[in-house]
């Protein structure tokens, strides 16, 4: 379980690094994202373009510049290949392309950048703003009723675990290789599941209904967890 999510968010972090350059020796040219740019392979995708990067795929990026700079700034070095393999407007695409990752001429060691910011510095909230805030599902109100009421602590961060669906009940717990009889321990009678545990359980309804008399409230069966959460605040 942990190698596999440790492997996840590997290639969610290779996903949204890039290489800041100095020496150009570190970054490849075709299959790294350089200067918070995307990579060359995924912009020049072409069958004509994938053969050229098939045979250039761990070329540096310092292969490709100049020995002299002009106004502190790396001058770019055509491949050979490039005007003979490809035609006339594939090259002036690659070379206005290039023209705009300038890079200042340096000694130093290229450094491996993180996120869309200038620092470049992982933050666990700017990988959460980019995981879920560029998605394309509408946001949640139900955080905002969670975190902004006046709950302690504790209940706070228990509906968002249950909100989430990771309450260690016997069915998430055995889907992470645990081995072991999936029990209610209030009722014993049926196999313990998130809804079970907080809805469907003798023990639940019993409590569900204690709530709903003391609030005046008349219980609507929900589809689900974030269902009855979403919509409680509106029957306080």
């Amino acid at each position: 379980m942990i190698w596999n999510s440790t492997k996840i968010h590997c290639a969610f972090i290779q996903e949204y690094s890039f290489w800041e350059i100095h020496s150009g020796n570190s970054a490849r040219f075709w299959e790294d994202s350089w200067q918070q740019l995307p990579k060359l392979a995924s912009i020049f995708h072409k069958p004509l373009w994938q053969n050229h990067m098939q045979h250039s795929n761990l070329t540096k990026v310092s292969q490709y510049w100049q020995q002299q700079a002009l106004q502190d700034f790396q001058q770019w070095k055509p491949a050979s290949s490039w005007q003979t393999d490809w035609h006339g407007e594939t090259y002036e695409d690659i070379d206005q392309e290039l023209n705009q990752r300038q890079i200042k001429l340096s000694n130093q060691q290229d450094k491996l950048r993180w996120g869309h910011t200038s620092k470049g510095i992982f933050t666990t909230k700017e990988a959460y703003t980019i995981r879920y805030d560029h998605s394309h599902t509408e946001k949640d109100q139900l955080w905002n009723h969670i975190w902004q009421s006046r709950l302690w602590p504790k209940v706070s961060t228990f509906l968002w675990i249950l909100r989430k669906k990771r309450i260690l009940t016997w069915d998430n717990l055995q889907r992470r290789g645990f081995i072991g009889p999936s029990r209610c321990p209030n009722c014993t009678t049926h196999s313990e599941s998130i809804m079970h545990l907080m809805e469907s359980c003798p023990l639940a309804a019993q409590l569900w209904e204690k709530v709903n008399q003391c609030n005046n409230r008349t219980r609507i069966r929900q589809e689900d967890i974030a269902t009855t959460l979403r919509t409680w605040p509106k029957h306080p």
